[in-house]
């Protein structure tokens, strides 16, 4: 797998690649050939926490583009990270296909309306739902301050 990172502080770039390696270990450890062109930024007046879309078209794509909010604690930063990943595999993996301009994504071979509440999208359920669990899993992995990474700001 290959990671190229631009922008955010030198902390951010290394969690943010450490993070990667560590959710691509757990989420897809077989699939090698992926190209992940992140770019930690500002948002401006966006309040999103971070983006992921393939950048080449078909059914198992292998290079992705991540935006990822630079004003995010480093806590959120990781924990969007785990949940752009699940995305990563969620389109490597044929999971999730995108049909442009039609308002609908291929969900597990169902064509599912993407119009429907962010929430109740059922990528978004799994991103969501196993965010934390990587966050987590990763901090214990490496040993990290497990009280210093869940204050609650």
């Amino acid at each position: 797998m290959h990671i190229d990172i631009v922008g955010g502080s030198t902390t951010q770039k290394f969690y943010v690649e450490s993070m990667m390696r560590f959710c691509h270990e757990k989420l897809f450890p077989r699939m090698r050939t992926l190209y992940l062109n992140v770019h930690i930024k500002n948002f401006g007046d966006d309040d999103s926490c971070g983006y992921c879309v393939p950048t080449e078209p078909g059914s198992r794509p292998r290079e992705f583009d991540i935006e990822l909010n630079r004003s995010l604690r480093l806590r959120t930063l990781l924990e969007t990270v785990g949940h752009e990943m699940v995305h990563v595999k969620q389109y490597a993996r044929g999971e999730l296909r995108e049909n442009y301009g039609v308002g609908k994504h291929l969900w597990k071979g169902a064509w599912v309306n993407s119009n429907i509440d962010y929430y109740d999208l059922p990528w978004e359920i799994e991103a969501h739902g196993r965010e934390t669990g990587l966050f987590i899993r990763y901090i214990q992995k490496h040993n990290l301050c497990y009280k210093k990474w869940t204050k609650i700001p």
